[in-house]
């Protein structure tokens, strides 16, 4: 079974994109989110439901709804991750060198990764960013825009 790390980018896509929620909903793989990430898109939610209620014209509490039921479903499907209990400083050093000097907040997700590398096959990471994109296969770690076995994931972005 794959594995995957998926980054802030690609969960606020998934809530906010049916293909892409659809696509990480039906692969098949282990998805895994370090907790602050989805902490930090509950702390925000409102303020994603707000301006798509701006753009869209909708009611931002029906808006707030469905992200919330799209949130809670992809949670179900993800191994949530306290970086301390995996991580160790070895792993953060090696992810700063990496991706630090692109951008620092990068750096938890990125030590996520290498310490999941040693435990498993090899996982991926699923970003839309291209910090990672462009850093991260530079030194040995695979990142993809979607799983393998979903070819629609980006493309209602």
């Amino acid at each position: 079974m794959e594995e995957y790390v998926l980054d802030t980018s690609a969960l606020v896509a998934a809530i906010l994109g049916a293909r892409i929620y659809e696509s990480l909903m039906k692969c098949r793989g282990k998805y895994y989110v370090a907790s602050y990430v989805l902490d930090e898109l509950i702390r925000r939610s409102e303020k994603i439901a707000s301006r798509i209620a701006e753009r869209s014209g909708g009611n931002i509490l029906e808006i707030t709804r469905s992200l919330i039921v799209k949130l809670t479903s992809l949670y179900r499907r993800l191994t949530l991750v306290d970086q301390d209990e995996i991580v160790d400083e070895k792993d953060i050093e090696e992810a700063r060198k990496i991706i630090a000097h692109r951008d620092p907040k990068d750096v938890p997700i990125m030590a996520l990764a290498i310490a999941l590398r040693k435990r498993s096959k090899r996982p991926c990471i699923i970003s839309l960013d291209d910090d990672f994109l462009e850093e991260g296969p530079k030194h040995g770690i695979e990142v993809l825009k979607r799983p393998r076995c979903c070819h629609s994931f980006i493309h209602d972005l």
